[in-house]
């Protein structure tokens, strides 16, 4: 499940299988019933950690993952705008979306 996404990267909940994962550094973004479809969207995880039980009997481990985008091509962030756009009704002004844009592309590529 999705809690937030923005031009430099999203997060989202899920349950902890605790089956080896290999690292992920592409993304693929479905909106079920939609025209939505982002596909092969650069990334890297920067924080994955374990969300308290909502219900207190309830033992099934669930985590909450950030990921940060990479370098986004010109036709990824056209979308990906778009999909932030139905999604929230809200875009931050150009001038914000270019700096954190070339704020994670720095932080992405720093060796």
């Amino acid at each position: 499940k999705m809690i937030d996404i923005s031009i430099g990267g999203l997060s989202f909940q899920y349950v902890d299988t605790f089956a080896q994962e290999k690292p992920v550094s592409e993304l693929i973004i479905l909106m079920p019933g939609s025209q939505y479809h982002l596909d092969q969207l650069p990334c890297r995880s920067v924080s994955d950690i374990p969300l308290p039980s909502e219900l207190s009997f309830s033992s099934i481990p669930v985590r909450r993952r950030s990921m940060e985008f990479g370098m986004l091509t010109d036709k990824q962030r056209t979308k990906l705008e778009q999909f932030i756009r139905h999604c929230t009704g809200f875009l931050p002004p150009i001038k914000e979306l270019i700096h954190s844009a070339n704020r994670c592309m720095e932080t992405f590529h720093t060796p």
